[in-house]
């Protein structure tokens, strides 16, 4: 009876972002052979994968979280960490040539380990992060793109699942570094 119930809440959600699926935040008609995902991105570190990404000739790279590691918690060295990312050679020759570059945050990207909503002056970073991206992320922002066989469509579904979250109970193993 529990597990017809679990399926039931499972079937349930599935419909409402079935509903969502349907209109997308951003319709794109171009059609894309590739998209790229990444994180856990250290901008004081060589990053010699955004060369090699290129090469595949993605026409999407979503972030999905820890697109930086600020060196402290503050706003002000987050938007460092940020602007040391967007300011890369290497990064901006990657963004030029990639048509849709967006995503969305995780902890670091708010500048504090397993940070939520709690996080100090989270507007501001959020808008830190926004600029960095190019205006994601959102509760939920959704991309719809034409696919390269028969004119399917995918769904590119990002969520915000940090704005909300509350503190954890136990800390992460990361909390010490």
């Amino acid at each position: 009876r529990k597990l017809r119930r679990r399926a039931m809440c499972r079937l349930a959600a599935a419909m409402a972002l079935g509903v969502a699926v349907r209109s997308a935040d951003v319709v794109h008609e171009e059609v894309v052979r590739t998209a790229m995902f990444g994180s856990c991105n250290k901008q004081y570190r060589e990053q010699p994968l955004w060369e090699v990404m290129l090469r595949h000739e993605p026409e999407a790279f979503f972030w999905i979280g820890d697109a930086v590691y600020p060196n402290r918690s503050d706003a002000e060295a987050l938007r460092r960490a940020l602007a040391t990312q967007r300011e890369r050679r290497d990064y901006q020759a990657f963004v030029s040539r990639v048509p849709v570059v967006e995503g969305t945050w995780d902890d670091h990207d708010l500048g504090v380990n397993d940070g939520g909503r709690r996080v100090p002056e989270l507007e501001s970073r959020r808008r830190s992060f926004l600029e960095f991206v190019g205006g994601f992320p959102r509760t939920y922002s959704s991309h719809e793109f034409r696919g390269a066989h028969d004119g399917q469509r995918a769904l590119v579904v990002l969520l915000d699942t940090r704005s909300f979250r509350d503190d954890h109970l136990v800390p992460s193993v990361g909390a010490a570094c």
